[in-house]
């Protein structure tokens, strides 16, 4: 379901000079509070505000490679629900779902959007989809829940980080 696809993705808003420098989504890939996100949502001296449940929780970047596009944020929560990253397989044409989490004044609200692969070309997987600004960093599963990746957008298209780029830099992660 929607619900349980949506309970392991969480709202991020990053400030930079008490300003908010950028928002999106991330993926929870631990319950102790690991977290991957686009590394286009990152800045340096960055601080991570997740939105999770209806709490406010902080973060702290701990590590990122621009090349892959990927960043891991630590909270210091427990207990959090933790997202799926079986490798599954999607081809072009095939149908998707963005799963995301806005935060607004007074809660965490889920959105999504139907979307469609493109093309793949290697590790460069299009999406035919234009998501809203708040979704980048959203979680993307076909439509039985399984996911696929997690959205991110350059020069205002649409693209996927597969799950298995995903499920590699956290291990990396894990064993350094």
């Amino acid at each position: 379901t929607l619900a349980d696809t949506s309970s392991s993705v969480v709202a991020i808003q990053v400030f930079s000079d008490n300003k908010l420098f950028s928002q999106g989504n991330g993926i929870v890939l631990s319950a102790d509070g690991l977290i991957v996100i686009p590394a286009s949502l990152t800045v340096s001296k960055g601080i991570y505000q997740i939105a999770y449940n209806d709490k406010i929780i902080k973060g702290k970047l701990v590590r990122f490679d621009l090349a892959r596009n990927l960043a891991l944020i630590k909270t210091e929560s427990r207990d959090l629900d933790v997202s799926d990253l079986s490798q599954d397989t999607y081809q072009s044409g095939q149908d998707i779902l963005i799963v995301g989490k806005m935060a607004n004044l007074s809660s965490v609200v889920t959105a999504s959007q139907k979307g469609i692969i493109s093309y793949v070309d290697g590790s460069k997987i299009a999406l035919d989809v234009n998501p809203a600004g708040y979704l980048r960093g959203a979680k993307v599963v076909k439509f039985d829940g399984s996911m696929v990746g997690m959205l991110y957008v350059k020069n205002e298209k649409a693209f996927l980080i597969d799950a298995g780029a995903i499920k590699e830099f956290f291990d990396e992660y894990i064993k350094s």
